[in-house]
């Protein structure tokens, strides 16, 4: 037979064609065997059938169609017969055939022993995907009877089912392999056995093009490796196809600016920076020598750089210098928050988290408040950080695994301080009060990326299953701050339990814009700044897959091909930020050495000057226009809500919110982001189809004036994130409300009995509960932590009614299971009792 030349990818597809039948039931017709191999395969009973009873076939023998598939929908159903021997068979997909008749490519394996593997056939000659779950798969496989096969092949990913059960997801990452091919039946060597095929369709789908990771580095050893110029480095990065690097900006001497920590964009459309020379300086090795480094008037600076610099025009060669410097004599502000307009920002400096103020518009501070104080300094590479603006008026930061501190604000007496210890999330108003705890653990947040729909991903530094997770206010993450749990709070799962990233510094999220910026295969991905391995990890993101037997959470988490290496071992991205005209910035510490604790602080290889910004960009790529958000009229920035460019939609939010103007259309996340609407309009948007927006809504009303029954109403939705936050926003309440009874009540008045199953692996050890069970676990781990805050009230209401203190109490009792291990830590008595 002719040997079919490779095809276009997506030729001869057509988007979503209906399922067509592949086998007539009665001949061979469509279907292409070697002629020296006919006598193995014949249709017997509307059946194709491969193999042979009586004697052993000599060599893998291959039935093949001639036409090249890309992306389809194949389903089968298969079955073996033995009589001796070895009996097996595979399914080609996206595979050529060889000169000698072999054929080369995916091979889904059909037997005792292998079925759902992959092995890559007569090319890599290995398997290269095992089963995600054997047990299950085991227990619904019928090894001498029919199966019903699925393949699902879209673009890289590579996925089956048998009998309704996932057995493979499996993602390729070599460029090198095509992406589409031939499909063919194998009957395998070595013995006499029969293996039959019928139901044989195939749905063929629109081939979308397909994501091409960067090439492998040329990375030479960091021993005796020299530091290079910004141009040098910059002709020693790979990226996809298509992509380019620019230098936005580098260490410059004669500032000084250089080692830059991250990057954020203010409403005037100006980008901000902040460094950290003075780094590093830890208080656990020398209380002194820190204390006097924050008192004096030490080299690091907050930056920044004008829009039209940054935009609008090319960049220079050698980067831009700053426009204006905010504030300087600061040491190693590790977060910074430019607020509003850029008149004023927020700044973490040693023990307090300063406002620094522009009062007479010259673009530098004049005016410096203490918020807050108290934070510990013992470890300066875990400082506050991660300063964000969320919604509802908040400001979320983030403290590392080794600092302790005791916070408040420096108007309120030492007895109001917060212990605030290891690695935890929390959050604060502008003026600094009602600091509040909201998480604990995992090993250090170096990461947080908002999406448009407003749930938050935070990235766990240490590579030990949680490269991205969503972040959910009182979540509880394994890692350094498992001593700071309650007894009773459920371990969130992990969302890489099979993948790892390499290294122990992961330090910075960037979810690209879905569309309009970057071409398809590249829109609505995670990135993941690796500073250990000098690369940008790649992370696909998709939302309540049929896979329970492998995704511990709603959210199923794919490490692919990385976005971007470099062949110096110097480049070390710490921060990612998605910039307003849709290119991801990188922020390049640019060292020989990385880790806090590799080399004594004082090591001489520790470089103190270098510093570069990147930008990431596609060739073809129109960026988005990046507005002086201030000069915008309300219309205008309402219409920037449903912007394509995801930063962009949050600036714009932010501005309506400082203008306190509400939003026309609540029909989407963002516009709920803006100024509180009336709680009239509050109660149309709660009854959104949009879950998100529903979501959404729960949030906003914390910033009612009054409590609203429809956090009641909300409390009982159908979807867990929306009753999530309502629980959390009825939480809120009761410290406001000086009638709880009815807010105790609505968090009570839901059903909370515990779920066994399902379960998954722990990162650490053993076994948890996972999805719903997780789910179901920590809303009762919500609502009880809620309740405990208000010891007295509660034992008030639980002794209101005789006649239905019982069934309070009974209700009280079951929204938490009390932890074998030790008793509950600052319970209310009835909540601790069986």
């Amino acid at each position: 037979m002719r040997n079919p030349l490779p095809l276009i990818l997506g030729l001869c597809c057509a988007a979503h064609a209906a399922p067509v039948p592949l086998f007539d039931g009665k001949t061979l017709d469509g279907w292409e065997v070697p002629e020296s191999e006919k006598k193995w395969w014949k249709v017997e009973d509307g059946k194709i059938v491969g193999g042979s009873m009586e004697e052993k076939v000599p060599k893998n023998t291959f039935l093949s169609l001639p036409k090249s598939y890309a992306d389809f929908d194949f389903r089968f159903q298969v079955k073996m017969t033995k009589k001796e021997g070895f009996a097996n068979s595979g399914i080609q997909v996206r595979s050529i055939r060889k000169p000698d008749d072999h054929m080369s490519g995916y091979q889904v394996d059909a037997g005792i022993g292998y079925w759902g593997t992959i092995w890559d056939e007569h090319r890599r000659n290995k398997k290269i995907a095992v089963p995600i779950d054997e047990a299950a798969l085991k227990a619904v496989i019928k090894d001498w009877d029919w199966n019903e096969y699925r393949i699902l092949c879209e673009g890289p990913r590579i996925r089956t089912w048998i009998n309704g059960v996932l057995a493979i997801d499996f993602t390729e990452t070599d460029p090198a392999i095509p992406l589409d091919g031939l499909i063919g039946f194998q009957a395998h060597s070595g013995g006499k056995f029969l293996v039959e095929f019928k139901d044989i369709t195939i749905e063929e789908m629109e081939a979308k093009p397909a994501f091409q990771g960067a090439p492998e580095p040329d990375r030479q050893p960091i021993e005796g490796a020299k530091p290079r110029t910004p141009q040098e480095q910059q002709a020693a990065f790979h990226l996809p196809p298509g992509f380019e690097i620019e230098l936005v900006a580098a260490e410059d001497p004669t500032v000084p600016a250089g080692k830059f920590i991250s990057v954020y964009f203010d409403q005037r459309g100006r980008m901000w920076t902040h460094t950290a020379l003075e780094y590093p300086v830890d208080a656990n090795e020398n209380a002194s020598v820190a204390d006097a480094l924050y008192a004096s008037k030490a080299k690091d600076k907050i930056l920044i750089y004008n829009r039209d610099a940054v935009f609008g025009k090319p960049l220079p060669a050698d980067g831009l210098k700053p426009d204006h410097v905010f504030a300087d004599g600061l040491a190693i502000p590790l977060g910074i928050l430019p607020w509003g307009d850029g008149s004023k920002c927020y700044a973490q400096h040693g023990r307090d988290i300063v406002l620094l103020t522009d009062t007479d518009g010259d673009h530098v501070s004049d005016k410096r408040e203490v918020i807050l104080e108290g934070f510990g300094v013992q470890d300066s590479h875990l400082f506050p950080h991660q300063f964000t603006r969320a919604p509802g008026g908040w400001i979320w930061m983030a403290q590392g695994a080794f600092n302790y501190s005791k916070v408040k604000r420096p108007q309120d007496p030492p007895e109001s301080a917060i212990q605030f210890d290891q690695t935890r999330m929390a959050r604060f108003r502008p003026d600094g009060g009602e600091f509040e705890i909201t998480s604990n653990g995992p090993c250090n947040i170096w990461g947080l990326a908002m999406d448009r729909n407003g749930e938050t991903f935070i990235q766990e530094a240490n590579d030990f299953g949680y490269g991205v997770m969503p972040f959910h206010e009182y979540g509880n993450y394994p890692g350094c701050s498992n001593g700071q749990w309650k007894s009773y709070a459920p371990e969130f799962p992990g969302t890489f339990v099979k993948q790892r990233f390499g290294g122990t510094g992961l330090s910075g999220l960037a979810l690209t814009d879905a569309e309009g910026a970057y071409p398809a295969p590249y829109g609505n991905l995670m990135l993941v700044a690796n500073p250990i391995t000098g690369r940008l990890n790649t992370v696909t993101m998709q939302r309540d897959q049929p896979s329970p037997d492998h995704y511990l959470t709603d959210w199923q988490f794919d490490k692919i091909a990385d976005f971007l290496t470099c062949d110096d071992p110097w480049f070390r991205p710490v921060a990612l930020t998605l910039g307003p005209d849709g290119c991801v910035y990188i922020v390049d510490w640019y060292n020989k050495i990385i880790s806090h604790n590799e080399v004594p602080r004082a090591h001489p290889d520790r470089d103190k000057l270098r510093g570069r910004i990147w930008r990431i960009k596609h060739k073809e790529q129109k960026k988005f226009e990046v507005p002086d958000f201030t000069k915008l009229d309300d219309a205008a920035l309402e219409k920037l809500l449903k912007s394509p460019s995801l930063a962009q939609t949050h600036i714009a939010a932010q501005t309506l919110a400082d203008r306190k103007v509400t939003a026309k259309d609540l029909t989407h996340v963002p516009a709920l982001m803006t100024h509180t609407p009336d709680l009239a309009r509050l109660g149309t948007s709660a009854a959104s189809p949009d879950k998100n927006v529903r979501r959404e809504t729960a949030r906003a009303l914390t910033e009612a004036q009054a409590f609203s029954p429809i956090l009641v109403r909300l409390r009982k939705d159908p979807d867990k994130n929306v009753r999530r936050e309502a629980i959390t926003s009825i939480g809120y309440w009761l410290g406001k409300t000086k009638d709880k009874n009815p807010l105790f009540l609505a968090l009570l008045d839901h059903e909370l009995t515990p779920l066994d199953s399902p379960t998954g692996p722990s990162t650490r050890k053993g076994t948890i509960l996972v999805r719903e069970a997780y789910d179901r676990e920590f809303e009762r781990y919500v609502v009880r932590l809620l309740l405990e805050r208000h010891p007295a009230e509660l034992g008030a209401f639980l002794a209101t009614d005789a006649r239905e203190a019982a069934a309070r109490r009974k209700l009280t009792v079951r929204c938490a299971r009390p932890a074998a291990a030790r008793k509950p830590r600052h319970s209310s008595p009835r909540l601790s009792e069986n």
